[in-house]
Formats: structure tokens, sequence, C-alpha cells
């Protein structure tokens, strides 16, 4: 996996958590936002370990028993800002960068985060989406279509089995999307531009 090929700090960063976030924090008392953020920290330093030593299994299975929506929101803020991924071939870049694995794992994430009630991650969980779509519509698409007659294939079943669980998660946030483009504002804006990508690789 070529992931490590990312600045070796790249997530070595100061995390500001988004307005809704500090506003409940501040709300609770000086002791419960330092324990909070402190935790929060703690949670990214080790994920940030595991990421520059190119573990990425392990960065997104700890990313995945986290409670902290926000922490997750600011790992892929860092990942979406690094590696290229703010031009215009994004999802280009993201293949190579990403295997199938971690778009599987990244994906519930992406849609976890976009049924959260904080519009910062709302967006976050929706762009990630957008960019594993862009990433992986072709060889999800092309999975869909392949027949698999020969059960002692057993690499073909397993790569179809995770292109099934891609699918899956799109088609969720494809839900997801519907319901958010009632709300209108920034997250409408971005739900639309999803639907339009996401009907441009699967008509069902």
């Amino acid at each position: 996996n070529t992931i490590a090929s990312s600045p070796s700090n790249a997530l070595d960063v100061e995390i500001t958590p988004p307005v809704e976030d500090l506003d409940v924090l501040l709300r609770a008392g000086h002791r419960s936002v330092c324990e909070t953020m402190s935790l929060r920290l703690s949670d990214l330093q080790k994920i940030g370990a595991m990421w520059t030593q190119g573990d990425m299994h392990g960065a997104l299975a700890s990313m995945e028993a986290l409670h902290d929506d926000g922490a997750i929101a600011d790992v892929f803020s860092v990942f979406l800002r690094s590696g290229g991924l703010g031009s215009g071939d994004a999802g280009a870049v993201a293949a190579q960068l990403l295997s199938l694995d971690d778009a599987a794992a990244m994906l519930p994430l992406a849609v976890r985060l976009a049924n959260s009630h904080q519009e910062p991650h709302v967006m976050m969980g929706l762009e990630v989406a957008q960019l594993l779509l862009h990433a992986f519509a072709e060889v999800i698409a092309s999975s869909r279509l392949l027949q698999l007659h020969n059960a002692r294939d057993l690499a073909a079943a397993e790569r179809a089995e995770k292109c099934a669980r891609c699918c899956e998660q799109l088609f969720a946030m494809r839900d997801r999307a519907s319901g958010l483009t009632q709300r209108g504002g920034h997250c409408a804006i971005k739900a639309r531009l999803y639907l339009k990508a996401i009907s441009t690789h699967f008509t069902t």
C-alpha cells in the first residue's frame, strides 16, 4: 500500500474542533474541555503513528473504534489536504494511494459522519464518499457485472465481496444525500454533487 508515501508528519498537525464541538465542550465546563481534547489528541497521535508507518488497516480499524466523530473528521480532513487530493484529479490520486480494502473500511466511516447532527461532519462524510466514488466506481461497477461461476477462484470472489461492500455503502450515502437535499445550504449543495456523481456510475 503506497499511502506511506504521504509526508511522514501528515497527521502531526494542530487539531481545531468545529465551532459546534467547541460550543458543546465549553458548556460542559473547563475540566470536561481539557479531558475531551486530551483524549482526542491521544487518539489522533496513535492513529497518526500507524498512518505514517503505512499501517492503513490498523489506522482505519482504530478510527472505527472511536466514539468521537470529531476525531474521525479531523483525520479525514488532514488526509484530504495531503497527497495531491485537493487537485482536480483527486479521484485518480486516491486510486493510487488507497486499496479496495481501504475504501471498504473508509466508506462506513464516511456514512457515519454523514449521519451526524454536526454539519461539518456531514460535509466531510460526503466529501470522502465522493472521492472514493470517483476512485473506485469503475472497479466496483465492473465487478457487479461479473458472474463468478468458478467457485475455486477465491481471489476474484474476495474482490467481488469487497466491491459489494463498497457498493452497499455508496448506496447508503446516496440515500442519506437524498434526504440532505431538503436541508438547504452547503450540505444540500454537496449532497446534490454526490447524487450527480453516483448517478453517472450506477443506474440502480
